[in-house]
């Protein structure tokens, strides 16, 4: 039996055809940008490039297409240990939920054990790259005497705990910190939008093509600032870790980056002695040490190294550290990125 004439996507919907070339374009600019990187040209690199971008372009879709939808928002895992963007992530998981201050909201379930729980408002869009940043956060969120948490985000007071959605607020990260992935005990945690009635409706093809259209426009944005971040490794001097805030990262979080050169034998002992007036930038003090078990340094296998603050003598900050070699048993330069809290 003949099989029907097929009709090219050009004359069926030009449209669509026309917005799917587009992407393609922008799609291939971003390989031309990782494939020329200078910082890319070695095997390993080139890989771990390839790897990233297609971590990125994973989350594009994800947040700006299928989760854009601030009717019927859904709590989804981006990023972990395993999965990091942009810098080093050995002891957080982050969720992302699209959120409108048209909606009343409900996040509720078990809280887990994991040292923090908290929940962050945002402004503009997680693909929109650098052009978003906090509207608020609620902290170190407990359960009650069952386990359980409820938060309550709306515009307008609601009794409980509650989060303000101001003008704006178009998306939040849920983030878990882990100080022992191995025993404490992650949240589950749902998100549902106050009056919903289910199931969703299918989106509609003028929906989805606006939620393309944007996300081609912000393909350039967003690894164009990603790569000024995976820069400043590069840029950082060594045997030093320099600290800055980020409006687009957990509040009252320090981001730091510098980079080492040490055997495999060996370890990096950072120490930061506490000093509240001073603000901005400050750096730490580096010790390169291979007698890392006395020190309470963690084993690196799963989670990277964690610092156990209350076996030294000093008034020093929680830091996460996270690093790549070159090989088992070779010299090699490893970048580490670090993240400290108060």
């Amino acid at each position: 039996m003949n099989e029907p004439a097929r009709t090219p996507a050009d004359n069926s919907n030009p449209v669509a055809a026309a917005q799917w070339r587009r992407l393609l374009r922008a799609l291939g600019d971003v390989s031309e940008h990782v494939f020329n990187w200078p910082h890319a040209q070695s095997e390993i690199s080139r890989g771990q490039a390839v790897r990233h971008m297609q971590r990125v372009l994973y989350t594009m879709f994800l947040t700006a297409v299928e989760l854009d939808d601030p009717g019927y928002p859904t709590l989804k895992r981006l990023f972990d240990s395993y999965w990091p963007l942009g810098n080093s992530n050995p002891d957080c998981t982050y969720f992302h939920a699209t959120v409108s201050p048209q909606h009343d909201y409900r996040i509720f379930g078990k809280r887990g054990t994991s040292r923090i729980v908290e929940v962050q408002l945002m402004d503009g869009h997680f693909v929109a790259g650098p052009a978003h940043k906090s509207m608020g956060t609620l902290q170190k969120i407990q359960a009650d005497a069952n386990g359980d948490i409820e938060v309550i985000l709306s515009a307008t007071p609601k009794p409980g705990r509650w989060m303000k959605l101001s003008p704006g607020v178009s998306w939040l990260y849920l983030r878990q910190y882990y100080y022992d992935w191995e025993t404490e005990i992650p949240a589950d945690l749902v998100i549902e939008r106050i009056g919903a009635t289910y199931p969703a409706p299918v989106i509609t093809n003028a929906e989805l093509t606006q939620r393309i259209d944007r996300l081609i426009d912000w393909i350039p944005t967003w690894y164009r600032h990603l790569t000024k971040r995976v820069e400043g490794y590069y840029e950082a001097r060594k045997d030093a870790l320099y600290f800055m805030i980020s409006t687009a990262g957990m509040d009252g979080l320090s981001y730091g980056k510098g980079w080492f050169d040490i055997r495999a034998d060996q370890a990096v002992i950072v120490l930061r002695e506490r000093d509240n007036r001073r603000r901005g930038s400050n750096p730490f003090r580096i010790f390169d040490d291979p007698r890392c078990r006395a020190l309470h340094i963690c084993d690196a296998r799963i989670r990277g190294s964690q610092v156990d603050s209350d076996n030294f003598g000093h008034n020093i900050s929680y830091l996460s550290l996270c690093g790549s070699c070159c090989g088992p048993g070779s010299a090699s330069r490893t970048h580490r990125s670090s993240k400290t809290g108060p």
